[in-house]
């Protein structure tokens, strides 16, 4: 199983379970899923094809979540 299965399959499992908490905020795990494949069409749009490599200079900050799956 891949990484970003697990996300996926998380979000199908428990849409609303909450998979990160920042600042006093709750991002449950459909939101980080569609966050991520949103990050990933943007990246296709550019170009990128699977087996690319991306480089991430993010913060500890949620959107870090969606980028590195």
């Amino acid at each position: 199983m891949k990484l970003y299965e697990n996300l996926l399959n998380a979000a199908h499992e428990d849409p609303y379970a909450i998979a990160l908490e920042f600042m006093g905020m709750q991002f449950p795990y459909f939101l980080v899923a569609h966050d991520a494949r949103r990050v990933a069409a943007g990246l296709v749009e550019l170009g990128l094809k699977p087996g690319d490599s991306v480089g991430c200079m993010l913060p500890n900050i949620p959107q870090f979540v969606a980028v590195y799956y």
